[in-house]
């Protein structure tokens, strides 16, 4: 098939997607429903697991070669292949083809740099699909704050509850040992730095995530805004059961600024029937939520987010999250990974 220009617009892109898990089938709705997708095609080295999509409408080819798959592709949303994905994902890189990267981006700065080498010398996008940063509540309260709302925001706290029962499950491999300050339940630092601008340092306090008794992250942070400050408060809890048809974890978060608070509830899972967003400034008091004419389905995030890579792809234009925001948001969660082990705060910059 005749290779296109990796930056020159055009209508519709060729997708591949990469691997497995339980984002797979999410992924492959995302995309299947964008108007710009020319065909979609899935990778994976196992060839039983591509069986179940031999009849798949949505589905235009299946591979379990790889380059025959990066022939088909030109851009490419890469799942999980366990210790196979940095190479898959660097390969198509290196032929040019736009990638984009389920979180975690990294486990390492060196990791992520040879990534964005890689894409550098394919002259190819690498973005990370942190498909938080497209819900629709998120957005609106990123909005809120910029309109000033509640005046000069001071603080947030981001709380991710992990259950143990619902929706996709756990995810019990990705919680041992310091894996788990990139389970991608509480990997809410991109967000956070989306809300409320880039970390200086960070403090924390963890226990190890136990099976059967559960554990704990709290991380502290500093703004680089003066004033500004945040807590992070990640539990996992595996007797809880939480509605849920992705990762079971309750999410809030609350921003406190000088004239009221902004609270936003809800987004993998369901545990109380609180309203998506609710602000207080003083004597005002509203909700938004079912009849706001927001999507507040977690799948149409991800929709969302394949739409916009599909957009910018076809357009030649950078995708968000870019690699280069990405790996900001990586240093302040490698800075917490740092200061839980040594016991001390951390300067973000320390990891740059």
């Amino acid at each position: 098939m005749a290779k296109r220009s990796a930056n020159k617009p055009h209508a519709a892109v060729r997708i591949g997607i990469a691997g497995g898990g339980p984002l797979l089938d999410p992924v492959i709705r995302a995309y299947a429903a964008q108007p710009r997708l020319e065909s979609l095609a899935v990778y994976s080295p196992d060839k039983e697991a591509l069986l179940k999509f031999a009849t798949d409408s949505r589905i235009h080819s299946v591979f379990s070669e790889f380059d025959e798959f990066a022939a088909q592709a030109e851009a490419v949303e890469v799942l999980d292949l366990g210790a196979d994905r940095d190479i898959v994902a660097r390969s198509l890189l290196e032929k040019g083809r736009h990638v984009s990267l389920q979180k975690p981006f990294a486990y390492s700065m060196e990791q992520a740099d040879a990534l964005m080498a890689a894409a550098h010398r394919g002259r190819a996008f690498l973005r990370v699909n942190d498909y938080s940063l497209f819900f629709e509540p998120h957005r609106r309260v990123r909005r809120l704050i910029r309109e000033g709302e509640i005046g000069e925001v001071c603080a947030i706290r981001v709380r991710s509850n992990l259950a143990g029962r619902g929706g996709s499950g756990p995810l019990p491999d990705l919680l041992k040992g310091e894996k788990a300050f990139f389970h991608p339940a509480f990997d809410k630092y991109a967000l956070a730095v989306y809300l409320l601008g880039g970390v200086e340092s960070v403090c924390c306090y963890h226990s190890s995530m136990k099976p059967r008794r559960g554990g704990r992250i709290v991380a502290g942070c500093k703004f680089r805004a003066p004033g500004r400050y945040g807590v992070f408060e990640h539990t996992f809890a595996p007797d809880t059961e939480i509605r849920a048809t992705g990762l079971p974890v309750d999410d809030t978060l609350e921003i406190a600024g000088t004239d009221g608070i902004i609270w936003c509830n809800h987004f993998h899972g369901k545990l109380t029937e609180a309203p998506w967003i609710e602000v207080r400034r003083g004597k005002k008091h509203y909700t938004l939520g079912v009849g706001s004419g927001m999507a507040l389905d977690w799948e149409q995030s991800l929709e969302a987010s394949a739409a916009h890579f599909l957009e910018r792809v076809a357009r030649g234009r950078r995708p968000e999250l870019s690699a280069a925001h990405a790996r900001k948001a990586l240093a302040v969660q490698i800075a917490v990974q740092t200061a839980a082990r040594e016991n001390k705060e951390v300067s973000v910059d320390s990891i740059q």
